[in-house]
């Protein structure tokens, strides 16, 4: 697993040499679509490549600059240290 920063944007690498998975089945859960969902509101991007056998790699990168106040709002209400979570502190 690495988190870096690349040029103009964050990168989240996470990969294992386990079993794998089906990706076309997988996104039919909620736990994928949640991670696109969240991504895209941040104008991120999100990859998996996976084959039963062949471990699993997932991609996330987000800009470095956001383009609007409701991108910046979305982050401070679900940041996951409350002590950052301007809904909690007035």
């Amino acid at each position: 697993m690495y988190l870096k920063r690349a040029s103009e944007e964050i990168q989240l690498k996470v990969h294992d040499s386990g079993i794998g998975f089906d990706v076309a089945r997988a996104r039919n859960g909620l736990v994928i679509t949640r991670m696109e969902e969240r991504l895209k509101l941040m104008k991120g991007h999100f990859s998996i490549d996976s084959k039963p056998g062949n471990g699993a790699t997932i991609l996330a990168r987000v800009p470095l600059e956001l383009e609007d106040e409701a991108e910046q709002n979305y982050l401070d209400r679900n940041s996951p240290d409350p002590r950052d979570r301007k809904d909690r502190y007035p």
